[in-house]
């Protein structure tokens, strides 16, 4: 059994949801979820400060982080500063030796409604649809901006699905609110990067790139022995 936490990053809201993980029997049992909200008139440096501490607090005695990359998108500066809060997550779990996993923004989306492009209400409608109990209707979810809430449990099962088709969820009370979830989007366990564990962190190296680097310094060095004269190179 795999006990985690799933974190939505960010600086001012912040989701999570706890989960515990049978591989085996692909079982998911959802624990508790909830966002943290730190004071958006405090200043940058400030709000990274508590966000700090706060996921010290609530990755202890994790086995797994599971979070989403951000990527900067010059149509959305916000994105920046969503790296900040990434990058302060990310140093919270390696100081309480937690492994992360990171996913793609896209990878819940696929897993849940089977398309990149859905909107977060679709996210929220297809979790609610699912079985899994939300605090208020996904409509009223998304209209006061709670979607930080079902970005993380989002990123749970997108997580689970990595490794298994179909997920059977628990409530942490022991009720099944899903008998069978299917992955909406065939091969997303292919599109979610795989890991490997570099000390206390984790690291993903697409194959492509390993590929072209291979290729690249194969030809490099059949460069350099195409200048050695025939005296050396025999």
């Amino acid at each position: 059994m795999v006990k985690g936490i799933a974190i939505d990053p960010g600086t001012r809201d912040i989701g999570y949801c706890y989960f515990n993980w049978m591989k085996e029997d692909s079982l998911l049992v959802l624990g508790e979820s909830g966002i943290i909200r730190i004071k958006h008139s405090l200043d940058l440096e400030f709000r990274l400060h508590i966000l700090f501490y706060r996921i010290q607090e609530l990755v202890t005695d994790m086995e797994v982080l599971v979070t989403e990359n951000s990527f900067s998108n010059p149509k959305y500066p916000s994105g920046i500063t969503v790296r900040e809060g990434l990058g302060v997550i990310k140093v919270a779990a390696v100081e309480k030796h937690v492994p992360i996993h990171l996913l793609r923004p896209e990878d819940s989306k696929l897993a849940m409604v089977g398309k990149r492009t859905a909107s977060k209400l679709e996210l929220a409608k297809a979790i609610e649809e699912a079985g899994i109990p939300l605090p208020s209707p996904a409509e009223v979810l998304i209209q006061k901006k709670k979607d930080h809430l079902t970005d993380a449990i989002g990123m749970v099962i997108a997580y689970c699905f990595k490794e298994k088709a179909t997920v059977t969820i628990y409530s942490e009370k022991g009720e099944k609110l899903c008998p069978c979830l299917e992955k909406k989007r065939n091969g997303i366990g292919k599109s979610i990067p795989k890991t490997t564990k570099i000390g206390m962190s984790t690291n993903t190296v697409p194959a492509k790139k390993k590929a072209m680097k291979k290729e690249s310094s194969t030809g490099k060095r059949k460069k350099e022995e195409s200048h050695i004269p025939p005296s050396f190179s025999s």
